[in-house]
């Protein structure tokens, strides 16, 4: 069973919510150039969620400790689903954040080739097209659905529903 720390990035563009999504790099050794969450990374032994969620901030994006100070774990995310190498397990600490219209995300270590900010459908259509990682995808969902941006009475809710807790 492995742990990890997932933040969801939301900013406004006029009144509407967009999202952040950043897309893997080419050499990544596990899911290559899929779309991702804003910051995602898992839990070394020793470490808290607190300190991965902070240092991951920082190293994926460039968001400054200011940004992240009262960050706090909003959701507790569960994935098993099969790899070559067997089943793989993980708990996902999801954290949302709320960006200024004005923040830039920039990628400090090298896991990230591109960030997007996408509308709410554009980044729906992307997880039903399959391009995030399975991963980023269940977040991304359970954070919308969390933060009401998405209405039951939207056609894709269940969709995505069923993409979370199939």
């Amino acid at each position: 069973m492995a742990c990890a720390t997932h933040l969801t990035g939301f900013t406004r563009r006029g009144a509407e919510p967009y999202l952040w999504i950043a897309r893997r790099a080419a050499d990544k050794t596990i899911d290559p150039d899929r779309l991702d969450n804003l910051v995602g990374g898992r839990i070394a032994s020793g470490y808290t969620v607190e300190e991965t969620i902070r240092k991951e901030a920082w190293e994926e994006a460039g968001i400054p400790a200011a940004l992240v100070a009262r960050l706090a774990c909003a959701s507790v995310v569960r994935v098993e689903y099969s790899v070559p190498e067997g089943l793989h397990r993980e708990i996902m600490f999801a954290h949302d954040l709320w960006l200024p219209e004005d923040f830039r995300p920039q990628n400090q270590d090298g896991e990230v080739a591109r960030f997007y900010c996408l509308s709410v459908p554009e980044t729906i259509e992307a997880m039903l097209a399959g391009e995030f990682t399975l991963d980023a995808g269940a977040v991304t969902i359970d954070a919308l659905l969390r933060n009401g941006v998405l209405a039951p009475e939207d056609p894709q809710y269940l969709d995505l529903v069923r993409l979370l807790k199939p």
